[in-house]
C-alpha cells in the first residue's frame, strides 16, 4: 500500500512528486507512467529549451470554464520558482520568458528525475481505477491518495491521450475539448508562394488582435500569434497588417522615392520580397513601376491581407488541450469534490494558457497545490 500514488509523469506529475517528497520525505509515493522514460512532452517545449514561465504573470494569460479566481493569487506569485530551484533548476529570464540556464528542456527533466531518485515506474499503462477506502489500480497497485497528472490529448505521441478523461469520467464531468495554440489552415491560393517566410505581423480576428512573428506554410498560418488566435477561430477570415508599424504617410514617401521601380521591388525594400510579390498579383500590378499605381490601394492592401481560414490542425500539431475535467468540481487544493482523496493537476483540468510558459506555469503550481495538501495529512 502506497501513501501516493501519481499518475502520469510529465511536468505536473514530476513536481508533484519532487514536492512531496521535499515535504516529507516519509511519504511512500510511486509515479506511473506509461512511456520508457519521464517528461517526454516536457523534453520537447520550447523547441527544445524549456519556457519555464513567463514575467507577466497575469491570470487573465489563463483560460478556463470556471472561474479561475481561487488561483490568482498563486499563479502571479510565480512561487514555482523557489521549487525549480530546489529541485536543481537554475532559471533566467529573456526578454520576459523564463528558460533553464542550461537552455536544455532535457536539463529540467533530468534534475526532476534526480530529485525523485527512483519511485517511479516505467511502461505502465494504468487501465482501471476503483475506490473502496482507498485506490486500487490495474488491480495490483494500492494507495490512499490518487494524483491524475496525465495530461490532456495534445502530442498524442508523447502519451497524452486523454487517458485521464476516461479513468475520471464516472466521478467528473468532462469540459469538451478541442486542441490549441495551433497552426491554422487556409486556402489562401498564394501558400506556396510565400511557404517558409517569417514575418512580423498584427494579426487580427472578430476583434481580437495579437502582435508578433506570423509562419506562412504551404497549409496555412503557424507562429506565436496564430497559436494563441486559434482558440477562436474554426472557420473565417484572419487579416494581416503588414506594415503595423509604419504609418501611411511615411511609407508613402518612402516608396515615392522609387517611382522607376517596379512596386513589388520597392515593397520588398519594406516587406518580404515573397509577400511583395504576392501582395502585387493579388492587386494585379505586378511588373507595374511605382509611378503608375495607386500606393493608397497598395497600402489598404498591406494593412489587411486576408486568409480564409478553413480549420486548424489537429493534436498531432498543438501544444496543449482546451477543456478536460471540470474544474468547478475541485477544490482550490484540486482535491476532488465527488471522490475523496482523489486530485488532478496540470493539463487534464480545463485550465490552459497562451504561448509564454503559462502552461508549465500551471502544471508545476497545480501540482504544488496538491502535493502540499497531501503532505499536510500525514
Amino acid at each position: 500500500m502506497y501513501d501516493v500514488v501519481i499518475i502520469g509523469a510529465g511536468a505536473a506529475g514530476l513536481m508533484c512528486a519532487c514536492t512531496l517528497k521535499k515535504n516529507n520525505s516519509n511519504i511512500k509515493f510511486l509515479v506511473l507512467e506509461k512511456n520508457d522514460k519521464v517528461g517526454k512532452k516536457l523534453a520537447l517545449t520550447g523547441n527544445g529549451r524549456c519556457n519555464l514561465g513567463n514575467t507577466n504573470r497575469s491570470i487573465n494569460n489563463y483560460h478556463s470554464s470556471s472561474n479561475l479566481d481561487a488561483f490568482k493569487k498563486i499563479l502571479e506569485s510565480g512561487m514555482y520558482l523557489d521549487y525549480l530551484k530546489e529541485f536543481g533548476v537554475y532559471v533566467k529570464e529573456e526578454d520576459g520568458l523564463l528558460y533553464p540556464n542550461s537552455n536544455q528542456a532535457i536539463g529540467v527533466v533530468k534534475a526532476f528525475e534526480r530529485y525523485i531518485d527512483g519511485n517511479i515506474k516505467y511502461n505502465y499503462d494504468v487501465k482501471t481505477i476503483e475506490k473502496e477506502d482507498y485506490f486500487i489500480i490495474n488491480s495490483d497497485i494500492k494507495c490512499k491518495y490518487l494524483v491524475v497528472a496525465t495530461g490532456g490529448m495534445s502530442y498524442p505521441k508523447t502519451g497524452s491521450t486523454g487517458d485521464g478523461y476516461k479513468l475520471l469520467s464516472k466521478h467528473h464531468n468532462i469540459i469538451d475539448t478541442k486542441p490549441v495554440l495551433v497552426p491554422l489552415i487556409s486556402d489562401y491560393k498564394y501558400l506556396k508562394d510565400i511557404s517558409g517566410v517569417r514575418f512580423d505581423c498584427k494579426v487580427s480576428y472578430n476583434g481580437k488582435e495579437e502582435v508578433g512573428q506570423v509562419q506562412f506554410t504551404d497549409y496555412g498560418l503557424s507562429g506565436i500569434c496564430i497559436f494563441n488566435l486559434s482558440r477562436y477561430i474554426e472557420k473565417g477570415i484572419i487579416t494581416l497588417d503588414l506594415i503595423y508599424n509604419l504609418s501611411d504617410d511615411d511609407l508613402i514617401t518612402f516608396l515615392n522615392r522609387f517611382k522607376s521601380y517596379k512596386i513589388e521591388d520597392a515593397l520588398s525594400n519594406v516587406i518580404n520580397n515573397k509577400l511583395a510579390q504576392v501582395v502585387s498579383k493579388e492587386l494585379n500590378i505586378l511588373g507595374k513601376k511605382v509611378c503608375d499605381v495607386d500606393l493608397k490601394m497598395v497600402i489598404n492592401k498591406l494593412r489587411k491581407l486576408n486568409f480564409n481560414i478553413i480549420g486548424r490542425r489537429d493534436y498531432d500539431s498543438a501544444q496543449v488541450t482546451e477543456g478536460g475535467l471540470n474544474l468547478n468540481e475541485f477544490n482550490s487544493d484540486l482535491s476532488s469534490t465527488t471522490c475523496d482523496n482523489l486530485y488532478a493537476i496540470g493539463e487534464v483540468l480545463d485550465v490552459d494558457g497562451k504561448c509564454g510558459g503559462y502552461n508549465l506555469s500551471w502544471a508545476f503550481t497545480s501540482a504544488i497545490l496538491a502535493a502540499n495538501s497531501i503532505s499536510k495529512k500525514f
